[in-house]
Protein backbone atom coordinates (compact mmCIF):
# COMPACT_ATOMS: atom_id res chain seq x y z
CA UNK A 1 0.00 0.00 0.00
CA UNK A 2 2.95 2.29 0.87
CA UNK A 3 3.80 2.09 -2.77
CA UNK A 4 0.55 2.38 -4.52
CA UNK A 5 0.39 5.81 -1.74
CA UNK A 6 4.08 6.83 -3.37
CA UNK A 7 2.64 6.25 -6.70
CA UNK A 8 -0.20 8.55 -5.97
CA UNK A 9 2.03 11.56 -6.92
CA UNK A 10 3.46 9.95 -10.11
CA UNK A 11 4.18 13.03 -13.00
CA UNK A 12 1.79 10.39 -15.11
CA UNK A 13 -1.61 10.26 -14.67
CA UNK A 14 -2.43 6.94 -15.35
CA UNK A 15 -0.44 5.56 -12.42
CA UNK A 16 -1.52 7.96 -10.57
CA UNK A 17 -4.93 6.55 -11.52
CA UNK A 18 -4.26 3.05 -11.58
CA UNK A 19 -2.81 3.54 -7.80
CA UNK A 20 -6.09 5.25 -6.60
CA UNK A 21 -8.26 2.27 -8.41
CA UNK A 22 -6.00 -0.27 -6.65
CA UNK A 23 -6.49 1.70 -3.21
CA UNK A 24 -10.24 1.43 -3.52
CA UNK A 25 -10.20 -2.17 -4.75
CA UNK A 26 -8.25 -3.10 -1.33
CA UNK A 27 -11.57 -1.44 0.48
CA UNK A 28 -11.29 -1.30 4.57
CA UNK A 29 -7.84 -2.65 4.73
CA UNK A 30 -6.96 0.24 2.36
CA UNK A 31 -8.56 3.07 4.64
CA UNK A 32 -7.50 1.47 7.53
CA UNK A 33 -3.37 1.94 5.85
CA UNK A 34 -4.91 5.32 4.50
CA UNK A 35 -5.44 6.69 8.47
CA UNK A 36 -2.61 5.77 9.89
CA UNK A 37 -0.42 8.26 7.37
CA UNK A 38 1.05 11.67 8.25
CA UNK A 39 -0.43 13.68 5.92
CA UNK A 40 2.53 16.63 6.32
CA UNK A 41 4.55 13.62 3.95
CA UNK A 42 2.47 13.73 1.49
CA UNK A 43 1.95 16.31 -1.15
CA UNK A 44 -1.41 17.97 -2.57
CA UNK A 45 -2.34 15.78 -4.93
CA UNK A 46 -1.57 12.11 -2.70
CA UNK A 47 -3.70 14.20 0.05
CA UNK A 48 -7.10 14.74 -2.17
CA UNK A 49 -6.76 11.47 -3.58
CA UNK A 50 -6.44 10.10 -0.06
CA UNK A 51 -8.67 12.08 1.41
CA UNK A 52 -11.36 10.90 -1.67
CA UNK A 53 -10.55 7.56 -1.73
CA UNK A 54 -11.23 7.22 2.08
CA UNK A 55 -15.19 9.20 1.28
CA UNK A 56 -15.55 6.85 -1.33
CA UNK A 57 -15.26 3.44 1.70
CA UNK A 58 -17.22 5.52 4.24
CA UNK A 59 -19.57 2.92 5.39
CA UNK A 60 -22.54 5.16 7.41
CA UNK A 61 -23.88 1.83 9.16
CA UNK A 62 -21.72 1.46 11.97
CA UNK A 63 -18.96 -1.13 12.61
CA UNK A 64 -19.54 -4.41 11.73
CA UNK A 65 -17.38 -7.92 12.39
CA UNK A 66 -16.02 -7.96 9.33
CA UNK A 67 -15.52 -4.21 8.87
CA UNK A 68 -13.23 -4.26 12.11
CA UNK A 69 -11.72 -8.23 10.96
CA UNK A 70 -10.42 -5.88 7.98
CA UNK A 71 -9.32 -3.10 10.02
CA UNK A 72 -7.07 -5.16 12.20
CA UNK A 73 -5.76 -7.56 9.78
CA UNK A 74 -2.81 -6.14 8.78
CA UNK A 75 -2.02 -4.71 12.52
CA UNK A 76 1.32 -6.46 13.16
CA UNK A 77 0.43 -5.51 16.74
CA UNK A 78 -3.01 -7.78 16.81
CA UNK A 79 -0.53 -10.76 15.13
CA UNK A 80 2.31 -10.36 17.96
CA UNK A 81 -0.82 -10.23 20.74
CA UNK A 82 -2.10 -13.80 19.23
CA UNK A 83 1.70 -15.41 19.46
CA UNK A 84 1.69 -15.32 23.35
CA UNK A 85 -1.76 -17.13 23.29
CA UNK A 86 -1.85 -20.91 24.94
CA UNK A 87 -2.74 -22.55 22.09
CA UNK A 88 0.04 -23.56 19.32
CA UNK A 89 -2.77 -23.53 16.44
CA UNK A 90 -3.49 -20.33 17.29
CA UNK A 91 0.47 -19.21 17.56
CA UNK A 92 1.24 -20.42 14.12
CA UNK A 93 -1.42 -19.01 12.49
CA UNK A 94 -0.45 -15.69 13.76
CA UNK A 95 3.52 -16.28 12.85
CA UNK A 96 2.10 -16.77 9.38
CA UNK A 97 0.08 -14.24 9.28
CA UNK A 98 2.73 -11.96 10.87
CA UNK A 99 5.33 -13.04 8.46
CA UNK A 100 2.99 -12.13 5.10
CA UNK A 101 2.99 -8.43 6.87
CA UNK A 102 6.19 -7.91 7.35
CA UNK A 103 7.62 -10.18 3.99
CA UNK A 104 9.97 -12.43 5.35
CA UNK A 105 10.02 -15.32 7.56
CA UNK A 106 10.21 -14.93 11.58
CA UNK A 107 12.61 -16.39 14.15
CA UNK A 108 9.42 -17.44 16.38
CA UNK A 109 8.75 -21.20 17.24
CA UNK A 110 5.05 -21.62 17.57
CA UNK A 111 6.19 -25.26 19.51
CA UNK A 112 8.78 -23.98 21.86
CA UNK A 113 8.44 -23.59 25.49
CA UNK A 114 6.78 -20.69 27.09
CA UNK A 115 9.85 -19.43 28.37
CA UNK A 116 11.17 -19.32 24.70
CA UNK A 117 8.32 -17.72 22.99
CA UNK A 118 8.43 -15.19 25.47
CA UNK A 119 12.31 -14.28 24.97
CA UNK A 120 11.49 -14.07 21.27
CA UNK A 121 8.29 -12.60 21.25
CA UNK A 122 10.46 -10.13 23.47
CA UNK A 123 12.37 -9.38 20.58
CA UNK A 124 9.91 -9.15 17.82
CA UNK A 125 8.46 -6.68 19.96
CA UNK A 126 11.17 -4.45 20.14
CA UNK A 127 12.30 -5.61 16.67
CA UNK A 128 8.86 -3.59 15.05
CA UNK A 129 8.92 -0.80 18.16
CA UNK A 130 5.70 -1.93 19.33
CA UNK A 131 4.82 -2.06 23.14
CA UNK A 132 3.90 -4.83 24.99
CA UNK A 133 -0.07 -4.67 25.62
CA UNK A 134 -0.85 -4.56 29.15
CA UNK A 135 -3.16 -7.13 29.10
CA UNK A 136 -3.71 -10.66 26.51
CA UNK A 137 -6.82 -12.81 26.98
CA UNK A 138 -6.31 -16.21 25.99
CA UNK A 139 -8.32 -18.24 24.15
CA UNK A 140 -10.34 -19.12 27.36
CA UNK A 141 -11.71 -15.84 28.57
CA UNK A 142 -8.99 -15.77 30.66
CA UNK A 143 -7.07 -12.29 30.96
CA UNK A 144 -3.56 -12.01 32.23
CA UNK A 145 -0.63 -9.75 32.52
Amino acid sequence: MAVLVQQLRDPSFSRRRDADHQLRAMGQNAVSFLNRLDERTLDAEQRTRIRQIKQSLHVHDGDTPARVAAWLADDPAVWLALLERENEATRTVAAKQLEAILGHTLAFNPAAGESERRQEVRRLRAELGLARPVLVGDAGGAVRR
